[in-house]
């Protein structure tokens, strides 16, 4: 005779265990995409803290623990985690964060707000189990599909983030990009497009938006797969206007032309009150980001500001970041406003276009004659102010200006060294140590290489220089 399974003497109902699933699915999304967002030096303790959360409903039997593991195990790898500590190393940090939550299951009726369903029936049903697709080692083939929308620029999928501080025109940037690819230019800066829908939320414009496509229609002519809606969205937590998007897009879609780009403008509109520095509210932003975009096959561009210190990048927790395959930021230069590729997952970036907004009269005002403008985007040549830092490089200078003002001395004259008493300098291996001592990896060698990368960094780009075993900055 065949021993039945033992179950707990609180069986749940199959409307209870469904959204608990569901609830699983959500934290999971989230906490991948948080784990792939983590910056340099907290890495480590991001996955094992996600691992544990999440080990906690495979505990509860909401989810298997080898999806848990795939999941995790490509974060880490989007982070750069893998390729930093080796795959064994990433996958023993996750089986242990997992083993510790086992052991304290979780359950949606734990939280202080949960709503239980109403009783059913007691229905036990086993988990059909996934179909993981594995490919062998010699059935794989290369994937030489370079498709764009726009070549270098906007990939034909993935999702992806416009930044800039206020001012510096990125609606009028991206509008500039979506009316490319929506048929109203086959080039844009020399770059090849492909054609498809566009589907743009400006929900910042207000009433005036149309302004910013009428000036557009009279300067460059038509975009005739362009679509634009007022709406406002709520992207972090309402499934059902994530659907609605998705409706529409389909609806477009069967005038015969797909939709390719979906822009988001802005996020801080789309997280409907969230708190954009708070992993959990960005995650989920995230993860219906990811719904959407997958769910039309498209890419899907997020606009969104920089922070109060532009060095930094992004406003807000840095899962947008780590889940992003574009970031495209927009900023001062030399010669004009720039829009640099800052990354490109499957491609190269550091490319760079400079631009400019020139004013277009549309007509005048109904009331009192007043001239009524908005702009177009024309191109320039502008050149960058300051190269681009990484988030770790971003920290180890922050951390040599603190180092520099706590610890500094006055450097001599001589050669080698900047005029005498113009600059502040360190040593080197003090400051190393110190850097080393303010990263959080579970190593100390890791902290040490770690310290030293960014370091050798940031004399490459030119912002560091050194002489004789001290560093100032430039």
């Amino acid at each position: 005779m065949v021993a039945l399974p033992e179950y707990s003497k609180d069986l749940r109902s199959l409307e209870d265990t469904k959204r608990g699933e569901k609830w699983a699915r959500r934290a999971l999304e989230a906490e991948a995409a948080i784990v792939a967002g983590a910056m340099n030096g907290t890495r480590n303790t991001t996955l094992n803290n996600a691992a544990f959360k999440l080990g906690r409903k495979v505990g509860a039997g909401y989810l298997q623990a080898a999806e848990v593991e795939a999941a995790l195990m490509e974060a880490a790898q989007r982070s750069g985690l893998a390729q930093e500590d080796g795959p064994e190393a990433v996958r023993a940090t996750i089986r242990s964060g997992l083993e510790a939550g086992k052991a304290e299951p979780e359950h949606p009726q734990d939280r202080h707000d949960h709503r239980p369903a109403p009783r059913g029936p007691t229905i036990i049903q086993p988990a059909p189990a996934r179909d993981l697709d594995m490919v062998p080692f010699d059935d794989d083939a290369p994937n030489l599909d370079d498709a764009n929308l726009i070549e270098g620029v906007i990939p034909d999928e993935g999702l992806g983030a416009m930044f800039g501080k206020p001012g510096c025109g990125k609606t009028f940037v991206a509008l500039d990009l979506a009316f490319a690819i929506a048929g109203a230019a086959d080039e844009w800066r020399d770059k090849y497009v492909e054609h498809g829908a566009v589907m743009y939320f400006g929900m910042e414009g207000g009433r005036k938006f149309a302004n910013r496509i009428h000036a557009y229609k009279m300067e460059r002519g038509r975009a005739p797969y362009f679509y634009r809606s007022n709406a406002n969205l709520n992207l972090r937590s309402n499934q059902q206007d994530a659907e609605a998007v998705i409706a529409e897009a389909k609806k477009i879609a069967a005038f015969g032309v797909p939709v390719r780009m979906i822009v988001v403008d802005t996020l801080s509109r789309a997280l409907a009150g969230g708190n954009e520095n708070g992993p959990e509210d960005m995650g989920a932003f995230v993860a219906i980001c990811e719904h959407i975009r997958k769910a039309v096959g498209c890419f899907l561009l997020v606009v969104h500001h920089s922070g109060k210190d532009e060095a930094r990048g992004m406003r807000g927790h840095t899962s947008l970041l780590g889940a992003v395959d574009t970031e495209l930021e927009l900023k001062a230069g030399d010669g004009g406003r720039l829009m640099t590729v800052t990354k490109q997952r499957d491609g190269e970036d550091g490319e760079q276009f400079g631009y400019m907004l020139r004013s277009v009269l549309i007509g005048s005002s109904t009331t009192r004659g007043k001239p009524i403008t908005s702009c177009v985007v024309e191109p320039t040549e502008a050149k960058s102010a300051a190269p681009r830092l990484g988030s770790a490089q971003r920290v180890a200078l922050e951390a040599l200006r603190q180092f520099i003002e706590d610890e500094g001395k006055a450097c001599p004259s001589g050669t080698g060294w900047p005029e005498a008493g113009s600059r502040r300098i360190v040593e080197i291996a003090d400051f190393l140590q110190f850097l080393s001592d303010k990263l959080t990896n579970d190593k100390a060698d890791d902290r040490r290489r770690s310290a030293k990368r960014c370091f050798d960094a940031l004399i490459e780009k030119g912002l560091v220089q050194t002489n004789e075993g001290s560093a100032w900055i430039v």
